[in-house]
């Protein structure tokens, strides 16, 4: 039996609930771990059924964790892409990991912005940007619907193989450095039609999502990139982290 640290005044489901948080915090759990079931917790933390169901409840709402129909409860990748401050080709962290990757294409073609994009961009609202929409795959699995936002003088890009790394046509070919970045914001949706299609996995599925912009060294912005990322197969749910 594991005892509990937490105020004794907290509720017990609370004290669970802030301890598990603390588990992923200190990395002793980590994104895409899959947890005990509820029946081992209950064990664990010698507390009833519902109270481990409760606290559960309240990390899957705060996205710590997520569910997965038929599979259990996992580890979600929120906070690692809250903390990730840098950043890194999606093809350069699967070779590191020992994974081949590969994109279709789904669009690569000028599309009006939005008035937060043309913002970023420092363009008038309305104007035309740069549009690739790619589905990522890893070792042949669909893993991630991404789309990009580039300024209109990266139209070029309609004339470069974007089945690759993007970022390193931007570098070799035109000098474009992406450094850091700046809005990074993530949550957890139920997968729409069309990204279930695309990513090959039931409609209404939990999926990852993410929006970030880049900038250059100068803060000179590069992209806005929106990602929906499956994490119905653990075994490559990790493939993001570097």
């Amino acid at each position: 039996m594991q005892r509990l640290t937490g105020a004794a005044d907290k509720p017990l489901y609370i004290q669970i609930r802030d301890a598990v948080k603390e588990q992923i915090r200190q990395g002793e759990l980590r994104a895409g771990d899959k947890i005990p079931s509820e029946v081992m917790l209950q064990k664990t933390f010698n507390v009833s059924r519902v109270t481990v169901r409760k606290a559960v409840e309240e990390l899957v709402r705060d996205n710590y964790l997520i569910k997965l129909q038929g599979r259990g409860t996992y580890v979600s990748q929120v906070l690692e892409f809250e903390n990730k401050k840098g950043v890194s080709s999606f093809t350069q962290l699967c070779r590191l990991q020992g994974k081949a990757s590969i994109a279709r294409v789904i669009k690569a073609d000028l599309v009006r912005g939005d008035k937060g994009q043309c913002g970023f961009f420092n363009v008038n609202a309305g104007s035309w940007l740069m549009c690739v929409e790619r589905v990522r795959r890893v070792d042949g699995l669909p893993v991630v619907l991404e789309t990009n936002y580039f300024h209109p003088f990266c139209e070029f890009l309609k004339n470069e193989d974007l089945t690759g790394s993007v970022y390193e046509i931007l570098t070799s070919k035109y000098h474009i450095y992406p450094a850091k970045r700046g809005l990074n914001e993530v949550g957890i949706v139920s997968a729409g039609g069309r990204e279930a299609e695309l990513l090959d996995i039931k409609e209404g599925l939990p999926v990852l999502t993410s929006r970030v912009q880049v900038y250059d060294s100068k803060d000179n912005p590069v992209h806005e990139v929106q990602q929906i990322v499956r994490v119905d197969r653990p075994e490559v749910f990790k493939y993001y982290i570097d």
